[in-house]
């Protein structure tokens, strides 16, 4: 389980996934467990605000390429919220591993050949690191990047649109972008 107090403290470098913890004890799902209902807040919300209403309200179209965009788009969205459930129904065995990690590294940076073995831990973790690091970067901010051709494009056709009541303002969505 989760201790405020290491009994063996690790030196910063050789941590067990420090960023990817930070990140996990901000939305709740590391730390003491009281914090899990930031999670399930989070959760809740998302539930509510994805799922619900493709679930409940349908896709909102009778086109067939709107119905199987909003049905691929419910799998995989409800796909996502199963794996993050899972994944916090089973967070003390998580802990546990990362214990046991912790354990491990401090075993072998106290051994006899504790120099080779801390040379190799510290370069593993700063690649983990540097991999974690723009891998989140790149979850965090890809959705942005993919609707920002669309918001410019539709920005560009209010701004430049003639005012002609006879000519439709079309707006672009980001599914329906053609790259």
């Amino acid at each position: 389980m989760f201790t405020t107090q290491n009994r063996h403290r690790l030196p910063s470098e050789l941590e067990v996934m420090p960023f990817i913890l930070r990140l996990m004890e901000f939305i709740g799902l590391w730390g003491p467990p009281v914090q899990i209902v930031r999670f399930l807040a989070a959760f809740g919300w998302g539930t509510m605000i994805i799922l619900f209403p493709k679930a409940v309200l349908g896709i909102g179209s009778d086109r067939f390429d709107a119905i199987a965009k909003g049905i691929a788009e419910f799998i995989f969205e409800g796909s996502l919220f199963v794996a993050m459930a899972i994944f916090a129904s089973k967070r003390t065995a998580f802990e546990q591993l990362i214990n046991g990690l912790r354990e491990i590294f401090h075993k072998a940076t106290n051994g006899p050949h504790s120099n080779d073995c801390y040379d190799l831990l510290l370069r593993q973790n700063l690649s983990i690191n540097k991999f974690v690091k723009g891998y989140t970067i790149y979850g965090c901010f890809g959705p942005f990047v993919f609707c920002v051709p669309s918001l410019a494009a539709s920005h560009f056709r209010y701004w430049t649109h003639s005012g002609n009541q006879s000519e439709p303002l079309i707006f672009e969505l980001p599914m329906e972008q053609e790259f």
